[in-house]
């Protein structure tokens, strides 16, 4: 069994916590466990506002935040890069949705997780929803691989 952690703001109003949102559904209906990958999610709220859920919502989310699986196997950090940290023996993945031309590579305000060329470069691989956020991590120097992952523009459905 993969042991996977899934690290982001679940219930803000936050863009980053609507996408939380949706993967956390489509993992969901994958049945990973019978595919051999047990997920928790560690919820980091990054926002004040907290959006209304349904019934079947806040009973979903609780199913994956109250699971225990002991150390992680792979870690994805679905939020800015300078919130990730690295644990020896687990494999770590930012998913990253900043576009922009260029990522701040060095450490602002004195923070070294704030550099964030040298936290994608710490990971294992890199994930973002579009690519000129590739282009921009590239441009700036990370040297790990980078996915993308387009994410939706539209919903398909209020579900």
């Amino acid at each position: 069994m993969i042991k996977l952690e899934f690290v982001c703001d679940l219930d803000s109003a936050a863009g980053y916590a609507a996408h939380a949102r949706s993967m956390l559904k489509a993992f969901h209906s994958l049945e990973l466990e019978s595919k051999g990958i047990e997920l928790k999610v560690i919820a980091r709220r990054k926002d004040a506002s907290v959006v209304e859920m349904t019934d079947d919502e806040i009973e979903l989310y609780n199913h994956y935040l109250g699971k225990e699986i002991g150390k992680p196997d792979v870690r994805v950090f679905f939020e800015p890069a300078q919130w990730a940290h690295f644990e020896e023996g687990v494999k770590t993945v930012i998913f990253c949705q900043w576009e922009t031309t260029k990522i701040r590579n060095y450490p602002h305000a004195g923070k070294a997780q704030n550099n964030w060329v040298s936290q994608f470069n710490a990971a294992d691989a890199v994930m973002t929803s579009a690519a000129s956020a590739k282009r921009a991590y590239v441009y700036s120097g990370v040297k790990k691989p980078i996915f993308v992952v387009p994410g939706p523009v539209f919903p398909l459905s209020t579900q």
